[in-house]
């Protein structure tokens, strides 16, 4: 019983808190990735530096890859040249630090306090989350009998 509780609430956590998440997420790279290829338009930004990366001038993809391997934790691209190459330097590195602290800060505390509440909610009502697919089963099996 309480195995079947759990797989019903990591399935409603998945649906319901990972997928939002997700989406907000997903909405905030595109916005920072454009902010940033935007940034990118007229900068001074030495073309041999693009020989083996991307493209930040001329792919928005570029930036929208960049952010999200930052987020991850990966350094694809050396921010500190990005920075100091792009027009405006201040707005970058300004830029640079509030998606750093959204993407990863507040976003992953967003994502547990929904899925702690998810969890909570669920553990309350684990009888009733239980009960209802459990009895959805034994009706579908005496229907075959």
């Amino acid at each position: 019983k309480m195995v079947g509780v759990l797989v019903i609430m990591v399935y409603r956590i998945f649906i319901k808190d990972v997928l939002l998440c997700l989406f907000v997420y997903s909405i905030l790279l595109c916005a920072f990735s454009m902010a940033i290829f935007v940034m990118f338009q007229k900068s001074d930004f030495p073309k041999e530096l693009n020989a083996n990366r991307m493209d930040f001038e001329a792919f928005p993809g570029a930036s929208f890859l960049q952010l999200a391997w930052n987020s991850l934790g990966d350094g694809y691209v050396d921010m500190n040249l990005l920075i100091q190459n792009s027009q405006t330097p201040s707005l970058a590195l300004v830029l640079q630090l509030v998606w750093v602290v959204l993407s990863e800060v507040l976003l992953l505390n967003l994502l547990i306090a929904m899925m702690s509440r998810t969890f909570d909610d669920d553990n309350r009502d684990a009888h009733r989350i239980w009960i209802f697919p459990f009895a959805h089963q034994v009706l579908r099996y005496e229907k075959r009998l």
